[in-house]
């Protein structure tokens, strides 16, 4: 499985390797031969991810192109001009696609849920300098073992905190959604594809069932 990812050398598996389990359980260390030899001895006690099936999940991974962003937004421009009217839900990289999309082509769009999306400093200088018309509402949801377990995805959740308050501000309804603090643990960055993912849908359709339009 590590080759699938890995470069020439053993550091080179052993960041691909932190990089696949850092969603789904506590990084691994170089010197920790068991979980080298398989990543799921590193996952959260209580994990709801089947992490019985994360060496197959590992080997579908395909490359993740962070530089042409202008690209995607075009594109998804494009569909939404196609489709028309419509609720937007996109997990992490798609969802700040959706996030962004919700700014410059607000006129599609009726509502955004964005689950885990990486939010940057980019995104928010976006919003900040926004002089559009009214935004839609937007529901974030994040789930669990982010704060105080995770460097990384605690900063993206701070700067969605970030995000929310410039859009209340606006007059835009959000809401910022810690599944642990429904009561609803466990979850990994992989949330639709968690055991309780039919539960997290849940989660999301009743927000979207309480927006006045919806009614």
């Amino acid at each position: 499985m590590i080759q699938v990812f890995g470069g020439d050398n053993r550091a080179d598996d052993d960041f691909h390797l932190a990089f696949l389990i850092s969603p789904f359980g506590k990084k691994a260390q170089a010197d920790d031969e068991n979980v080298l030899k398989d990543p799921r001895k590193a996952a959260y006690s209580g994990q709801q991810f089947p992490v019985e099936s994360l060496l197959a999940f590992g080997q579908q991974f395909v490359p993740r192109l962070t530089g042409p962003d202008h690209l995607s937004m075009a594109a998804y421009a494009s569909f939404l001009k196609h489709v028309g009217q419509c609720y937007v839900i996109g997990h992490s990289q798609g969802g700040t696609f959706a996030v962004r999309s919700a700014l410059a082509n607000r006129s599609f769009i009726r509502a955004v849920v964005a689950l885990e999306p990486p939010i940057t400093e980019e995104c928010i200088a976006e919003l900040e300098c926004d002089v559009g018309g009214e935004i839609p509402p937007h529901l974030f949801v994040f789930g669990d073992y982010i704060r105080g377990a995770n460097e990384t995805w605690e900063a993206y959740l701070l700067n969605v905190e970030r995000y929310c308050h410039l859009l209340r501000k606006r007059g835009t309804a959000c809401q910022l959604l810690e599944l642990p603090d429904i009561g609803v643990y466990g979850n990994s960055h992989m949330l639709q594809m968690d055991k309780n993912g039919n539960q997290v849908a849940g989660v999301i359709k009743d927000w979207l069932l309480s927006l006045e339009d919806l009614r």
